[in-house]
């Protein structure tokens, strides 16, 4: 698999994961993760460059107007789309 959007839609989902604690490396120490690796990972899982991490924060702290989690609200609105669409068959 490629990835074929924006990159940025991918840092912004690395921020998501971090942010909320959903991946460890199994330490003992509970063995949080940083968002460096989580956007490492996934740049090797969908074969992308998406670059340094924090640069890309900024980009999307910057794109106030737009939303700063335009790609996850947009995500969130196809799921419940999706859903309510099986709950009308």
């Amino acid at each position: 698999m490629r990835w074929t959007g924006e990159t940025i839609n991918l840092v912004e989902i690395a921020y998501g994961i971090w942010l909320t604690g959903q991946l460890n490396n199994g330490q003992l120490n509970n063995g949080q993760v940083s968002v460096t690796e989580i956007v490492e990972f996934l740049e090797v899982a969908f074969r992308v460059k998406i670059g340094k991490p924090h640069r890309r924060w900024q980009g999307i702290a910057r794109r106030k107007r737009l939303g700063y989690t335009r790609f996850l609200d947009e995500m969130k609105g196809a799921i419940e789309k999706r859903v309510e669409e099986e709950l009308i068959r």
